[in-house]
């Protein structure tokens, strides 16, 4: 909500009650909402989304969108493309919100390979997730309510037989198939800012981890007998063996040959590993730092030191912080720039961003000392696979359930139930998992939707608006009402939220369609898009409010380059609900725009990339002819030297 005085789903709630005490309308009509199949649906694909994001399925999604040749030349157009395609799969059958929430560090890794800001890639993430969820009806939980409200208020012509799980895809892919033209080819230009996130320095593990490889002469001692404790500036994090984590290993830890070490500390404290004999440094770049490797149970936290808080002026070799907070301090950053002296001797100012691990209990150890920590944030991303078995076995169920709803004369619900129960018997989602997973709000709200639109039916409030709606848009026939149902729903996300704003909306459009004797299915679909897709404010949509710290944005961000998005959506939305028979021309327009533009940002890029070898091989051969003499000596012919470069 844009002004909260209270949480919406209170609000709502409340509402609700306020009403069944009034008489508008019964106890069993204000309550109807906790057992109707749309919200018992959103509850269950909650789970199901949790098991498929933790057991590791995403992992080949963020190897495509971090995968970049090292020297290439990548336009960011086509990063837009590589990320729209996969984001939007994704959201279209699993909820949006962990898919932002897992992938936002995962652009950032993004854009630090690529060397741009990564403003350029956050607000696209959020769109592309958006726009994925209007593809088909389990997209959003907005899509899932007005579905279940349609069948409730016409179930003669909206079911479960006339309306599909892809059917809002005859406008949800036209829109999406605009979203990426407009995007990754406007969206490369100035619209979007090129700003730097405050965090964006503390996110690269080399600015704060070094990596070594323990040799002969000191693989079988233990931590201790190698030296390896209480040096200088720099701690022992874990060892890495044979693709197995041993965290904060104790100092009788025996060191195997092989192992990778992980050290924390200065920059410049990295000489110290040097003279240790066994003990060979990894150079930056010939191994990529996985932070997920290194969290393990553990959990890595940004916090923000508080102007006012006790430990400001302090060194912090005299916090006693592992004791106190269980938590070991990284990295200290100041004014956006990491501090490269000594962390013991580092003394703490208030706006201090600390880099931390910590068990997972240090959130809610520390999230009510306001005094100490101003901020807290863990740093998400993609886990690892638990087990490539598990983590197939996990998508082949969840598309096992789709298809089966899709073909088979089965519920949703019923073949999520399945699903979601047959990943736990494989352990692909624990119970505790599936309890966390669930988002109490959105259920509470998408619950009461359906006793306050009793309540707009029953008091008729939801009449007398329609006839207004009627009014103002009698100059303008049909498509002037479609005009105003889009306009209204849009401008009642950003006060309200995108179910709320359906609820209220749908009684009111459902009353104007009897009145007018229109076919209701059109305005439906409207109701779904302009339920789900809100560009032009942080505030409408959370996945927008989610990127926005990332991003580094400002609210006018989004007005800028979400605003005239908002038009085109609501342009294609309009015009394929009111000719629905040729929804396959806007695709193939859009679609064939798309292809032009990926071929033609192709072509450019690899022009560039052919250049600039051709410049290399031109230079190194003029070295070669200029150094003939040495080149025959060292019998090293020009061939492999540029094949070395």
């Amino acid at each position: 909500m844009a002004f909260e005085v209270f949480p919406v789903d209170f609000t709502m709630l409340g509402t609700v009650f306020i009403f069944v005490v009034a008489g508008i309308i019964d106890l069993k009509e204000g309550i109807e909402g906790f057992s109707n199949e749309g919200m018992l649906t959103v509850m269950v694909l909650f789970a199901t989304s949790a098991a498929v994001a933790s057991t590791g399925c995403l992992e080949p999604v963020r190897w495509l969108l971090t995968y970049v040749r090292k020297g290439e030349k990548v336009d960011t157009r086509l990063i837009l493309y590589k990320l729209f395609l996969p984001i939007g799969c994704l959201s279209a059958f699993l909820n949006n919100t962990p898919i932002v929430a897992m992938f936002i560090p995962v652009l950032q890794e993004t854009a630090a390979k690529l060397k741009i800001s990564p403003s350029k890639l956050m607000i696209p993430l959020s769109y592309a997730a958006i726009f994925g969820g209007t593809c088909t009806l389990i997209g959003t939980s907005t899509n899932l309510v007005a579905f279940s409200l349609a069948k409730k208020y016409r179930p003669d012509e909206i079911n479960d037989d006339t309306f599909g799980l892809f059917d809002l895809g005859v406008v949800g892919l036209p829109a999406f198939l605009a979203g990426s033209l407009y995007v990754a080819n406007v969206g490369s230009t100035r619209l979007l800012p090129n700003r730097i996130a405050v965090n964006d320095t503390i996110l690269n593990p080399r600015e704060f981890l070094f990596l070594a490889k323990v040799g002969q002469h000191i693989a079988g001692k233990t931590i201790t007998a190698a030296k390896l404790r209480h040096l200088k500036d720099l701690f022992l994090v874990q060892i890495e063996r044979n693709g197995r984590v041993l965290p904060a290993p104790a100092p009788d830890t025996i060191i195997g040959q092989d192992d990778i070490l992980y050290f924390g500390g200065r920059v410049d404290a990295v000489d110290i590993l040097r003279d240790i004999k066994g003990i060979t440094i990894i150079p930056d770049g010939e191994k990529e730092i996985d932070l997920r490797r290194v969290k393990q149970e553990n959990t890595i936290y940004e916090v923000v030191v508080g102007n006012k808080s006790p430990i400001v002026g302090k060194q912090v070799a005299e916090l006693g912080f592992r004791t106190k907070y269980h938590a070991a301090i990284i990295a200290v950053h100041r004014d956006g720039e990491r501090l490269h002296q000594s962390l013991g001797h580092t003394v703490l100012e208030g706006g201090d961003v600390l880099l931390l691990i910590a068990p997972e209990s240090f959130l809610a150890s520390n999230l009510p000392d306001h005094k100490t920590f101003s901020m807290i944030r863990q740093l998400k991303t993609i886990p690892p696979p638990r087990s490539y078995t598990i983590a197939g076995l996990t998508a082949a169920l969840l598309i096992a359930a789709i298809v089966v709803s899709t073909v088979a004369d089965i519920s949703l619900l019923t073949c999520a139930l399945v699903a979601t129960a047959a990943m736990l018997l494989i352990k692909s989602l624990t119970p505790d998992e599936a309890r966390k997973s669930l988002s109490w709000e959105v259920l509470i709200v998408v619950a009461a939707s359906f006793g306050l639109g009793n309540a707009m039916s029953k008091s008729g409030g939801a009449q007398m608006i329609a006839d207004g709606l009627i009014a103002a848009s009698k100059p303008t026939g049909t498509i002037g009402l479609m005009i105003t149902v889009y306009v209204v729903t849009v401008i009642l996300n950003a006060i309200l939220t995108n179910n709320a704003a359906v609820a209220v909306v749908f009684p009111i459009v459902d009353a104007a369609c009897r009145k007018q004797g229109l076919d209701f299915y059109p305005f439906l679909l409207i109701l779904m898009m302009a339920g789900s897709a809100d560009f032009s404010t942080p505030i409408g949509y959370q996945c927008n409010l989610m990127v926005c710290a990332p991003g580094g944005y400002r609210f006018t961000d989004y007005i800028r380059f979400g605003l005239p998005l908002q038009i085109i959506t609501g342009v294609i939305t309009i015009g394929v609900s009111a000719a629905r028979s040729y929804w396959w021309v806007w695709v193939v327009i859009l679609g064939l725009a798309n292809i032009i533009a990926i071929l033609w940002t192709l072509g450019i890029t690899t022009f560039w990339n052919g250049r600039k070898l051709a410049d290399d091989s031109s230079t190194l051969v003029g070295d070669a002819e200029m150094g003939e003499l040495d080149r025959k000596d060292r019998r090293q012919p020009v061939d492999e030297i540029v094949v070395l470069n």
